[in-house]
């Protein structure tokens, strides 16, 4: 059973992240999922959600239609599903790690529906993470990781991260921790003992073997599941270094932002408690609440009131 929030780890694809996920997997109350699909899945079901109401709102704007209940609703729904991932005898499991590459785009709902994760960002040098990605065939060209089949789109991919990470560990001060992988790979067990530690569980020597861990692994880098700690990957860089132009120039261009018309409501669950309290006779109650609603986004008809 899982009594604590489940930690939340993300990062772009690369052997560095599988590494760390195999350390923490090997301590007896942390269970590496692999790369789950719960937080997409999320925010999926929140857009069907505003399309049947009709609010014409997306994500991330309409996370403030969520009420404290709703929240709670589908921080409960998650951890069911999180349940359903560990192994079989898993009474001892107090944590599960989720690495899905894009988890670093959603910190914001990731840390509004579970509050005490704990997010591991995994650095590494740039260069390194883009021949990694460059060589390895994610079978998605047209799919979320089609940046990786062109070097210049996986600099602006790094340059988007890292300006996104930013922005997380300013809005989360402290709640982030940073590992890099070359001090994994050069300092295996101090960086674990900081790993864990950071996680909240005792030390366990047997993180360290983590090529005797017996589990299913289901992404890109499963062969190196099966090595020991190794540094033959650091640096592998220069040996393409006469290739890596496009990399730098798209590590390097100017991000131009787009503009974003991002409406947040005053108070959250406008939409939702105006529509509870319609459906429970509580008509004037439900009328201020829409005008109100209205007034910040005045497109907005909740479509369960056009039934009425």
């Amino acid at each position: 059973m899982i009594q604590r929030c489940p930690c939340s780890y993300w990062v772009c694809r690369v052997p560095g992240t599988t590494l760390v996920e195999q350390i923490l997997a090997g301590h007896s109350q942390i269970h590496g999922a692999g790369e789950l699909g719960v937080i997409p899945s999320t925010i999926a079901r929140l857009e069907r959600w505003e399309r049947h109401t009709g609010s014409g709102r997306h994500y991330p704007d309409c996370v403030d239609d969520l009420t404290a209940d709703d929240v709670a609703g589908i921080t409960a729904s998650l951890l069911k599903e999180l349940r359903e991932t560990l192994p079989e005898n898993a009474a001892e499991i107090r944590h599960v790690v989720d690495k899905l590459p894009h988890n670093f785009e959603n910190i914001g709902l990731i840390k509004l529906l579970f509050p005490n994760a704990r997010i591991i960002s995994v650095r590494r040098d740039p260069r390194d993470i883009a021949i990694s990605n460059y060589f390895t065939d994610y079978a998605a060209r047209h799919g979320g990781m089609g940046f990786a089949y062109d070097l210049r789109w996986i600099g602006e991919q790094l340059a988007d991260h890292n300006l996104m990470m930013h922005h997380w560990n300013q809005l989360f001060p402290g709640d982030i921790l940073e590992v890099r992988y070359e001090d994994v790979v050069s300092e295996p067990e101090r960086e674990a003992r900081r790993m864990l530690d950071y996680v909240g569980v005792q030390w366990e020597p047997q993180v360290l073997d983590t090529s005797e861990l017996d589990r299913p692994v289901k992404t890109a880098s499963v062969w190196q599941v099966r090595q020991p700690i190794y540094q033959t990957a650091r640096e592998r860089w220069r040996r393409y270094a006469d290739f890596l132009a496009p990399l730098i120039a798209g590590t390097n261009a100017k991000i131009v932002h787009e503009p974003v018309e991002m409406v947040s409501l005053p108070v959250p669950g406008m939409q939702s408690e105006g529509i509870a309290r319609y459906r429970q006779g509580k008509l004037d109650e439900a009328e201020m609440l829409f005008k109100r609603l209205l007034h910040h986004v005045p497109n907005t008809l909740p479509r369960s009131l056009w039934w009425a």
